[in-house]
């Protein structure tokens, strides 16, 4: 069994191998040391024995979602391992308990993971190998720093519009450049460099798009993450370009953040209303009333991906995401597959200035704009960025 022994806990617990006591024999009446159980020289002509249990060799770290794991070359003649780590350089076995975060996990096994971990932070390791009560020389000191949470601004930088295709009096899906009619929205930008290979990126998506997955816990993923209710699982999705972060809906009948859920806009702030607050409790959800304001408020309350700061995006952050190369939906559905098939409109926190009783909105179905009346049930996506 696997037993974690916290910093300050730390008990009398092993014998250390080391050299044996030389022997005061015949010495002036001097007495006789005696060295530990299991360490006496197995020739009395021969220098002290060695330790008999070598250094864990091979030790390496990786770093997961708030956790590493811990890799090494098992010793001979060893009946187990135990590992210590602490957030210092300093840490020997010997000391891990004086040391912030010390713990020492008796009896493991290689490969073992280390859970609970903090983001952002470093963490140092040391294996060792036991045999018959005594403890072996310790591993070299590793360390392993943890990927902590995203931050996030926005960038005043403008997407693509995603299509990079060329068209004529006919066609709308031919290569581009097209000879009769060049200059055409696929001949240029990031979609144009995307097409040819040319486009560099810091996450991964359609065309000129560059998303990167995000964790509940704030941290990035990798392109294959899942969606899930989990701390490590998928549930946002970070913008590159506009550096905004989205929100991510689950398909979770009955709670909060279900995808299929609708929403009244709802705004009681009068800046920002247009003149007119409109309709609370008007769409059809669960976990919150149903209206844009209790929906923002319900997702700040929860910190989704680590944050508190979640609005109602405007309708010119909202169409940034807008995937004109596709639609049904018209947005990259790999970083964005939460989209409902039928009546796929999406509020936005901008009112229509004729009529204070409208706000703009956003059907991705093909990414138009329109503007419903605020006692609409539309769907919601949040975003957020640093000010």
């Amino acid at each position: 069994m696997t037993a974690a022994v916290p910093s300050g806990s730390h008990t009398v617990r092993k014998l250390w191998l080391g050299l044996a006591a030389a022997s005061l024999a015949g010495c002036g009446g001097g007495g006789s040391g005696g060295a530990p159980s299991g360490n006496s020289p197995t020739d009395p002509g021969e220098s002290p024995n060695e330790p008999e249990l070598a250094a864990p060799e091979d030790v390496t770290l990786t770093a997961g979602h708030g956790s590493v794991t811990v890799v090494w070359s098992e010793v001979p003649n060893a009946e187990g391992h135990h590992i210590y780590y602490a957030e210092d350089p300093d840490l020997t076995p010997d000391d891990y308990a004086a040391y912030e975060g010390g713990v020492w996990l008796q009896n493991v096994s290689s490969p073992h993971t280390v859970t609970g971990l903090t983001h952002g932070a470093t963490y140092y390791f040391i294996v060792t190998a036991f045999a018959d009560g005594e403890e072996g020389v310790p591993s070299a000191t590793k360390a392993v720093t943890l990927p902590d949470r995203i931050a996030n601004a926005a960038s005043g930088m403008l997407n693509d519009s995603g299509f990079d295709r060329c068209a004529d009096a006919v066609d709308l899906a031919l290569d581009c450049p097209h000879p009769s009619y060049p200059g055409q929205d696929g001949d240029w930008g990031r979609d144009a460099a995307a097409r040819r290979g040319a486009l560099s990126k810091q996450g991964a998506g359609a065309a000129g798009f560059d998303f990167t997955k995000v964790s509940h816990a704030g941290i990035a993923l990798p392109p294959d993450a899942a969606l899930g209710s989990n701390e490590a699982d998928w549930a946002c999705t970070l913008d590159h370009v506009t550096g905004l972060l989205w929100e991510i809906r689950p398909d979770a009948p009955g709670t909060a953040r279900h995808r299929g859920h609708t929403y009244s806009w709802y705004l009681p702030d009068a800046e920002r209303n247009g003149g007119q607050a409109g309709v609370p409790n008007g769409g059809v959800c669960s976990g919150s009333a149903c209206d844009t304001q209790a929906y923002v408020d319900a997702v700040n309350d929860e910190g989704l991906c680590g944050f508190d700061d979640w609005r109602m995006p405007t309708a010119a952050e909202l169409a940034s995401i807008v995937h004109h190369g596709r639609v049904s939906p018209a947005v990259d559905i790999d970083y964005f597959p939460d989209v409902p098939s039928s009546d796929p409109l999406y509020w936005t926190a901008t009112a229509f200035a004729p009529d204070a009783n409208i706000a703009w909105s956003i059907d991705f179905t093909d990414g138009q704009l329109v503007n419903p009346a605020k006692n609409y049930a539309a769907h919601v996506r949040l975003v957020r960025a640093d000010d």
